[in-house]
């Protein structure tokens, strides 16, 4: 039985998936996923059949001549369901040596993976899984893109690690063009058909943000992945890259004299110590000791290169590494002045809030010291920390990159949620701090935090009104749904305003910096006395139906 819904459920009604097969290298692009499981289902079965995990915009497909003989390359893709790995085991027809042996080999990788799938389907010679979101994350922006490209990349690379320790190997799938086998059709690349089958649905959902503390780093194991779509251009950038190069000899001089283990760095000389022994880690250390002293990038690069060197390691002349290793140190060091100077700074602020002779002026100045220290120790921009005096009182961060309420004291307590928040809102991923820290951490924002009163404005209906204001002000409000569904624009029918859910959602994100799941969304918008409803339009010819939400004309307009 083919089941696509169990992948495609909440994907956009306007995007498309691709569906390719073999041998006639053909693809059928579908918005309507019942539509794509009555063709896979009436497919020749000595076709083998592939889809695509990430969503084709309708400006692509709708645009493309030949569609049939066309995938949709990774710079087009828009959005993608889930993260996936493909798992090969032994077979007659693969050369590699070192893959699982058999399937329940496959399975023992699988469940060390420390993220159970949300779908395990029995290719015939293997298994591929599937990690699917909450739901279909669209990409707003090409930086949103590239994070996502990343975290795929991440996530097989992480999947390779764990198999390395098992002395196997899986190939790399983290191109976002990549198609996988549909259950329910047969792999055909032997004489003898292979049923491919859905194995375990876990009914387990992520959100990106999920992932993230479950990743290898890269820079403690020498395992690559690459794939065609990836390039390198190793000798070209702002760094000058000299095999022979060697740090500033006086500054050289003197971060050993002040700093003992740089010399022992230098030398690899600290494996019990140091968390990290690989060349790599050495180099993060050297960094970091020069970083502090407040070394120019070059000067860093030639350090790092005579430290290779020295000890006969691989140079790494790439311009990548070299740069990701500074800013990584720079960060650490940033973060390090901060943690040391916020001790100071959080007890003069008690002290000036004590002062029953306020002084407004040095409050907002130390305010501003706080945020600015807590911003480099999150590695993000805070610009408001705020504190709504409900009962209990909920809490709300505003940063350059997006703003999220946290929710009670409770939520500041707990890092990992915290975390989590500032990953959905803004796609940074802030560092982990012992609990120390933690506490130190939250009680600098509690003592730089701005109070408002929770009104109208700061309840969910309070929030809807503002924002549909705004959204009706800035986009054209049409009378004809047939015309408003071509572009997602608001239309009036019957004396009721009507939004297409998703054009909302980007507006949000890009115009009031806040990006709401589809649920969070709807729960603010039923405050507000709106309704889900579905419209029914003309589109190539049929008629279908469109999923809008009916918003109160006369609040809006009250």
């Amino acid at each position: 039985m083919v089941d696509l819904h169990e992948f495609f459920a909440y994907k956009p009604e306007n995007y498309y998936v691709l569906i390719w097969h073999l041998p006639d290298k053909k693809s059928e692009w579908f918005k309507d996923i019942d539509k794509a499981e009555t063709f896979v289902e009436n497919i020749n079965d000595g076709y083998d059949v592939y889809m695509g995990g990430g969503l084709a915009s309708p400006d692509f497909v709708e645009n493309l001549k030949n569609a049939s003989k066309r995938r949709c390359p990774q710079a087009e893709i828009s959005g993608l369901i889930g993260l996936w790995a493909d798992i090969d085991v032994q077979a007659e027809h693969r050369s590699k040596p070192n893959l699982p042996q058999s399937k329940d080999e496959a399975m023992q990788l699988i469940n060390d993976i420390p993220l159970k799938p949300s779908v395990i389907i029995d290719s015939g010679y293997g298994f591929q899984c599937w990690w699917l979101f909450n739901e279909p994350y669209i990409f707003d922006t090409q930086q949103e893109k590239q994070n996502l490209k990343e975290l795929l990349k991440d996530w097989n690379y992480t999947i390779k690690v764990i198999a390395d320790k098992k002395n196997w190997a899986v190939d790399a799938t983290h191109d976002l063009s990549r198609v996988m086998r549909v259950p329910g059709t047969f792999n055909n690349k032997q004489e003898e058909p292979k049923e491919v089958k859905i194995t375990e649905i876990t009914n387990k959902r992520y959100s990106p943000s999920a992932f993230i503390d479950y990743l290898a780093d890269n820079e403690e194991h020498d395992i690559t992945i690459t794939s065609a779509e990836d390039g390198i251009n190793p000798e070209v950038g702002d760094l000058k890259l000299d095999p022979k190069a060697q740090p500033p000899f006086d500054k050289w001089n003197a971060l050993q004299s002040v700093e003992p283990k740089a010399q022992a760095s230098f030398n690899h000389n600290r494996d019990d110590d140091l968390n990290d022994a690989s060349a790599s880690g050495y180099d993060m250390a050297l960094a970091s000791y020069a970083a502090l002293a407040d070394w120019q990038d070059q000067e860093i690069v030639d350090l790092l290169i005579a430290h290779r060197r020295n000890n006969s390691c691989d140079l790494k002349l790439r311009q990548d590494y070299y740069k990701r290793t500074i800013k990584k140190a720079k960060s650490y060091v940033a973060k390090l002045k901060s943690e040391e100077a916020l001790g100071e700074v959080v007890k003069t602020a008690e002290e000036v809030h004590e002062n029953e002779d306020l002084d407004e002026e040095k409050e907002e100045e130390i305010r501003s010291e706080i945020i600015s220290h807590i911003s480099n120790m999150f590695g993000i921009q805070i610009q408001r920390f705020i504190k709504y005096t409900s009962d209990p009182p909920q809490y709300r961060i505003e940063t350059s990159k997006g703003n999220t309420i946290l929710g009670g004291s409770s939520a500041l307590l707990r890092p990992r949620t915290f975390r989590s928040k500032i990953i959905d809102a803004t796609n940074v991923v802030i560092p982990k701090f012992k609990s120390e820290k933690w506490e130190n951490i939250v009680q600098a924002l509690l003592n730089c935090c701005i109070e408002e009163s929770l009104g109208e404005g700061a309840t969910n209906s309070g929030i809807a009104h503002e924002w549909l204001c705004k959204y009706f002000k800035e986009r054209a409000i049409l009378d004809s749904p047939q015309e408003a569904s071509m572009n997602d624009y608001p239309f009036e029918q019957d004396s009721k305003y009507y939004i297409f859910g998703g054009d909302f959602r980007k507006w949000l994100k890009i115009n009031e910096m806040e990006k709401l799941s589809a649920k969070k969304m709807g729960t603010i918008l039923r405050a507000y006395g709106s309704e889900p409803t579905r419209i029914k339009i003309q589109e190539d010819g049929n008629r279908t139906t469109r999923s809008v939400w009916e918003i109160p004309k006369e609040k809006v307009d009250s």
